[in-house]
């Protein structure tokens, strides 16, 4: 009788992970592993890696050492910047993955119509080109492109850089909703308050090459937790020796 391997209980697995640009070793012995539901955030200092590191998790870089290993193909991307094709209209942008997997275009419309709703987006901003939209509309045009996809894994290069605070709060409050649906989600972020309102697990990536030299994991349910709890972490982030290291932080001003 033939033997079969029993199905991975992982969407995402790095083991090892080294990666140099030219001489300059820039990310090593990097290892984690996400499963549906996990939501992890990266934080570290500017230049430290943490951009590479997606990069190559999502396949936009190939890795040198060590092993990335995806169970998935349905993988949603949101950029630091919205990255929409000017010469389509908000529902094209919008749609770009859906029509790629060969999505029937009554399906793409019924989708879009769904989750430009879910967004804040009227069906006048539907037929609207990127040029018409301010930025923050562009930002959630971007969130929707990702999430329309109802991705197994999202991946979040700093999505709120630049936003208005009624704006930011207003797409972590979608992507809290996609924690809920058992969406993976690797975050970037400057932001300990991002991390701390949105993920499970916080990465410190810092050195010269960049190790995760801080895991720091969150109990609380991502939406019960209150802003008395966030302060709380966020206190307890800031007295760690690894975070005040990487941010340059003086502990006595805590």
């Amino acid at each position: 009788m033939k033997e079969t391997n029993p199905p991975k209980d992982y969407l995402l697995k790095v083991e090892n992970l080294t990666h140099k640009f030219g001489r300059e070793k820039v990310l090593e012995d990097i290892d984690f592993t996400m499963r549906r539901g996990d939501s992890f955030a990266i934080i570290g200092p500017s230049g430290c890696g943490k951009t590479t590191l997606m990069r190559l998790c999502s396949g936009l870089l190939e890795n040198e050492k060590g092993t990335i290993e995806k169970t998935t193909t349905n993988i949603g991307f949101m950029f630091q910047t919205p990255r929409l094709l000017p010469w389509e209209s908000t529902a094209k942008n919008m749609a770009l993955g859906l029509r790629a997997r060969g999505v029937s275009a009554e399906e793409c419309r019924e989708k879009i119509k769904q989750m430009a709703r879910f967004l804040g987006l009227t069906d006048d901003d539907l037929e609207k080109y990127p040029y018409q939209l301010s930025g923050g509309m562009q930002s959630r045009v971007a969130m929707g492109r990702a999430l329309v996809l109802e991705p197994d894994l999202l991946l979040l290069d700093e999505p709120f850089t630049g936003l208005d605070i009624g704006l930011k709060k207003e797409l972590l409050w979608a992507l809290k909703q996609e924690t809920e649906k058992k969406t993976a989600l690797l975050m970037i972020t400057h932001d300990l308050t991002e991390a701390l309102e949105l993920t499970h697990e916080i990465f410190v990536l810092q050195g010269k090459p960049s190790t995760i030299t801080l895991r720091y994991p969150l109990k609380e349910p991502i939406l019960q937790r209150k802003a008395s709890y966030i302060n709380t972490e966020l206190e307890n982030l800031l007295r760690k020796p690894e975070v005040t290291e990487a941010y340059k932080l003086d502990t006595a001003k805590l």
